[in-house]
């Protein structure tokens, strides 16, 4: 077991995919000994490697070294750093959106569901990232996303609300780029705004009578013939009840 008392003590890792070295240590501060957060990054006014250091906590609070880095991975720290000589990806982008939005944020104002984060990363792990990861995020071209969205429909059969939902993950990985300065904020840095997709389904509503829909339901294999009775039955979404686990219960009340 490490010292924690020791200002010496310091403890090195990798730093999630980029393979980046930081290190913990505690030092002594004015409001006791705190552990710190070490790291190298370029100096943009000369372009030097320099050393870099954030503060943690204080080791009263977090007494072990595995609690410190359980507070640096809930800190989420910003340490790794674009290389602009290759420029920013849309994995890139991809990843830091995913890493700071498609996370539980109980005191969030922008807290999504639990089902619209599982979409989310479906969309970009299976559509986005395969076509566009190592494509400079601002170099993709609007007419470009147009015929990928048509090869989509024609090639997969995706309907224009599945096509506008990636076209609008899309649009939100961009945005958080700008926000947070990984990209520049002008309009030529963001090709989304020049997308054009259709909203509106062509699917037509069949009107079926009774004696019809139960023939249906019978034919229906499981679970397609347990969604079908809760999807009819409460008018959730298929989004809503794929989302359903066996320990959700349902009031007599509702």
């Amino acid at each position: 077991m490490p010292d924690v008392q020791s200002a010496s003590f310091k403890e090195r890792r990798r730093w999630r995919k980029d393979d980046s070295e930081v290190w913990l240590k505690n030092e002594s501060r004015a409001k006791g000994d705190t552990w710190v957060l070490f790291f190298r990054k370029t100096r943009k006014s000369d372009g030097k490697r320099v050393e870099t250091k954030i503060p943690i906590g204080l080791v009263k609070d977090l007494p072990q070294i595995r609690d410190a880095w359980a507070e640096v991975e809930r800190l989420h720290p910003h340490i790794n750093e674009i290389n602009s000589r290759r420029g920013i990806t849309l994995a890139d982008l991809a990843q830091h959106y995913a890493e700071h939005e498609l996370v539980d944020h109980t005191e969030s104002i922008n807290a999504k569901a639990h089902t619209t984060v599982l979409s989310y990363e479906r969309i970009i792990r299976n559509r986005l990232l395969p076509k566009w990861a190592n494509r400079i995020a601002p170099g993709i071209e609007p007419l470009e996303v147009e015929q990928w969205l048509k090869n989509l429909k024609r090639e997969r059969k995706f309907a224009n609300p599945t096509l506008d939902k990636t076209r609008r993950v899309m649009s939100l990985i961009y945005k958080h780029g700008q926000r947070y300065g990984l990209i520049p904020r002008n309009q030529e840095s963001n090709p989304m705004r020049f997308v054009r997709c259709r909203t509106t389904s062509g699917y037509k509503a069949m009107i079926l009578t009774p004696e019809q829909a139960y023939a249906i339901l019978l034919n229906l294999q499981e679970p397609e013939r347990t969604l079908t009775l809760l999807a009819s039955g409460t008018g959730l979404r298929i989004s809503e009840c794929l989302g359903l686990h066996g320990r959700t219960s349902v009031s007599r009340t509702q």
